[in-house]
C-alpha cells in the first residue's frame, strides 16, 4: 500500500512538472530562444547552430589570374573556374578536395558553365573560341565568327547556347564531334545586339536571353519568339526556372521583372542598376544585386521579403533551388550569405567579389575573389539558419522553428504517457 502511494506521488509529481515546463514554455516570448539555450545538449546539433552564423571556410585556393567566372554542379562536388587578365588564362575545374585539371585557352575567358550533373563544362574565350570539357579536361573546340560573350547548358549537358554580339544565340549537341551549331534566336527585335545573359530550360525547349538592347527576349529553342519585354538600359541579367515557366531579369534601369509564359508578371524598382539576378526552381523566390548596395529578396508576387545593405555595390547574386539561402559578393570583397529570415554570416577576400554559386541545397558555397583566390564554404544546415534538430536518443530529426512546440511536447507528452501507462499496469498486477 506504502509502495502504491508512493508510485501515484511520483506520477503527480511527474505531470505537475510537464504542467509547469509546458506553461513556462509556451508563455515565453522567445520560445525558439529557449530551445537554442536549453534544449539542444547534443554535439552535433549546437555545431550547426555555431556555424550557421560562422563562415565554415573549407578551403581556398590561389589562381593563376583573376577567377571571373565561376559555376558550380547541383550536388556541389565539382566547380568550374575561369580566369581573366591581359594574358592567356585558364579553365580549370575543381572538386572540393582540390583542382582536377586546368587547361590553358590562350585567352581571356567570357564565361564558364557546369551541368548539373558536373559532367560537362563549356567556357568561352576572347579569342571566339566555344570549347568542351568533361571531368578528365579537354575535349573539342570550335571558334565562332563573332565574339562571345555568355554561354549556359542544360542540366544533363546533351545541349548549350552561346550568345553573342550580333544577338544571335548558337545552340550545340554536347554529342556531335563537330560542333555543328544551329542558329538559335534574335534578342529582341534589334539583331546588331549584345547579348549580355542568357539561361535555358533543362528540358531544352525554352530559352530567355537579354543584352544591350534593353529587351528580354523568350522563346521556344527552334528559333520562335513567344514574347519581347522592354526594360530599359542593358539587361545585365537573365535567370529561368528549369521548367522554363518563370523568367527573372535585371537591368541598368533600375528594374527586376518577374515573368512566365505569357509575358510580364510584374516589374520592381530598386535605386540603382541591377547587376545579378537569380530565381528559386520553383519560382516562389527572386533574389536580385543592386549598385544601391542592397540585396533584395522578393516573392512570387512581387511583394518584398527584405532588402539586406551591404554598404557596397552588390554585383553577384545566386538562390539555392528551394530558395532558402542566398549568397551575394559585393565590390568590396565581402561574400554574404543570407536567408529566407534575413543575414547569416559575412566573410571578407582581399578584393572584390566577381562571381558567386551555391548548390542545389544551399550547402556547398563557392566564390571567385579579385585578390586570385577562389573560396569554397560549407554551410552545414540543409534548411533555413533557424531550423533546429531534435535529438531524443534515437536519432536526429529536422524540423521546421514554428514546430518546435508542437513537437516537442506531443513527443514528451507521449513518452509520459507511456511511463505513466507502464507505471498503472505496474501497480494492477501487484494488487
Amino acid at each position: 500500500m506504502k509502495r502504491n502511494k508512493i508510485i501515484s506521488l511520483l506520477i503527480s509529481q511527474i505531470l505537475l512538472i510537464f504542467i509547469v515546463f509546458f506553461t513556462s514554455f509556451v508563455t515565453l516570448p522567445n520560445n525558439s530562444q529557449l530551445w537554442n539555450n536549453n534544449l539542444l545538449k547534443n554535439k552535433r546539433a549546437t555545431d550547426v547552430l555555431k556555424t550557421s552564423t560562422t563562415p565554415n571556410l573549407l578551403n581556398n585556393w590561389s589562381t593563376t589570374n583573376t577567377p571571373y567566372f565561376i559555376d558550380m554542379s547541383a550536388d556541389g562536388r565539382y566547380f568550374v573556374v575561369g580566369e581573366w587578365s591581359l594574358g592567356p588564362c585558364n579553365v580549370s575545374l575543381y572538386e572540393k578536395d582540390g583542382i582536377q585539371w586546368f587547361y590553358n585557352s590562350g585567352a581571356n575567358i567570357f564565361d564558364v558553365v557546369i551541368s548539373a550533373d558536373g559532367q560537362y563544362m563549356v567556357s568561352i574565350d576572347s579569342a571566339n573560341n566555344i570549347t568542351l570539357f568533361n571531368q578528365t579536361g579537354f575535349l573539342d573546340y570550335y571558334t565562332s565568327a563573332n565574339m562571345l560573350l555568355t554561354t549556359t547548358i542544360i542540366e544533363n549537358g546533351s545541349y548549350f547556347i552561346v550568345g553573342d554580339i550580333n544577338g544571335w544565340g548558337t545552340s550545340f549537341n554536347t554529342f556531335n564531334p563537330e560542333f555543328n551549331g544551329i542558329n538559335l534566336m534574335l534578342s529582341g527585335p534589334i539583331s546588331a545586339d549584345t547579348i549580355r545573359s542568357m539561361d535555358v530550360s533543362a528540358d531544352y525547349q525554352f530559352a530567355v536571353c537579354g543584352g544591350d538592347s534593353s529587351y528580354v527576349t523568350y522563346g521556344y529553342t527552334n528559333g520562335t519568339v513567344i514574347w519581347d519585354l522592354f526594360m530599359g538600359g542593358i539587361v545585365w541579367s537573365v535567370d529561368m526556372t528549369s521548367d522554363g515557366y518563370y523568367v527573372a531579369a535585371g537591368s541598368s534601369s533600375n528594374n527586376v521583372t518577374l515573368s512566365n509564359r505569357t509575358g510580364l508578371m510584374w516589374n520592381f524598382t530598386t535605386n540603382d542598376s541591377v547587376n545579378s539576378v537569380a530565381i528559386s526552381q520553383d519560382g516562389k523566390y527572386i533574389v536580385a544585386g543592386s549598385d544601391d548596395n542592397k540585396v533584395i529578396l522578393l516573392r512570387q508576387d512581387g511583394t518584398k521579403v527584405w532588402d539586406y545593405d551591404t554598404g557596397y555595390n552588390v554585383y553577384t547574386v545566386a538562390i539555392s533551388a528551394d530558395g532558402k539561402f542566398i549568397v551575394a559578393g559585393d565590390n568590396s570583397g565581402n561574400i554574404t550569405l543570407l536567408s529566407r529570415k534575413g543575414f547569416i554570416w559575412n566573410y571578407t577576400t582581399g578584393g572584390m567579389i566577381l562571381d558567386v554559386a551555391i548548390s542545389v541545397n544551399g550547402q556547398y558555397i563557392v566564390a571567385g575573389s579579385l585578390d586570385q583566390h577562389v573560396y569554397l564554404f560549407y554551410n552545414p544546415i540543409s534548411s533555413e539558419e533557424d531550423l533546429q534538430f531534435l535529438i531524443l536518443g534515437v536519432g536526429m530529426q529536422q524540423i521546421g522553428a514554428g514546430d518546435q512546440p508542437i513537437i516537442l511536447f506531443s513527443i514528451i507528452g507521449i513518452g509520459l504517457a507511456t511511463v505513466v501507462i507502464i507505471i498503472i499496469i505496474i501497480i494492477k498486477k501487484r494488487k
